[in-house]
């Protein structure tokens, strides 16, 4: 599990992350926070870029991405870990005593851990269809339904872990 200061850092590029499909490279996921996220606003090109490659790289220190094999330079890509998770927003902040609301948020969290769990399982199932791909060429009619099948519930999975994670902020507040 990554620091609070790790998360916080890099939620947005976590998202942006989570949600691409596959090996992603630093110039894909800096094009998804600009068009996604506030936190590269007023930066040049050049700041938005390095802004984006260290907080990939304080995401490989944390052990949640990785260098894909076989790529390196401008062309580099990276891949998510077992332990790549999307954080449950960064409100773990006190909620009144409320009990009604407090089962509420635990609901919600539970659920919302169950999504994370089912997204990881997904992922792994798309990088397999992937890897299947580069084995056996030939074969890509075989699985490519059940891949892009795959690639729908993840997307499907992502919408819902947004509307939890925006209701937590909302009952955060």
């Amino acid at each position: 599990m990554a620091s609070s200061s790790t998360t916080a850092l890099c939620q947005d590029t976590i998202a942006a992350i989570a949600s691409l499909d596959g090996p992603f490279s630093c110039a894909e996921v800096r094009e998804k926070l600009q068009s996604e996220s506030s936190s590269l606003d007023g930066l040049t090109h050049t700041q938005a870029r390095m802004a984006t490659y260290y907080r990939i790289k304080r995401l490989i220190k944390e052990g949640w991405v990785q260098v894909k094999a076989g790529t390196y330079g401008p062309k580099q890509l990276y891949v998510v870990t077992e332990h790549f998770e999307v954080p449950v927003t960064a409100v773990e902040v006190d909620f009144p005593t409320d009990n009604h609301q407090q089962n509420q948020k635990q609901e919600i969290t539970d659920k919302l851990r169950e999504y994370h769990s089912e997204m990881l399982s997904l992922q792994g199932e798309s990088e397999e269809y992937e890897r299947l791909y580069q084995l056996y060429p030939d074969n890509k009619e075989s699985y490519q339904a059940s891949f892009q099948e795959t690639v729908n519930a993840k997307w499907k999975l992502v919408g819902r872990i947004r509307a939890l994670e925006k209701q937590l902020k909302r009952m955060a507040q």
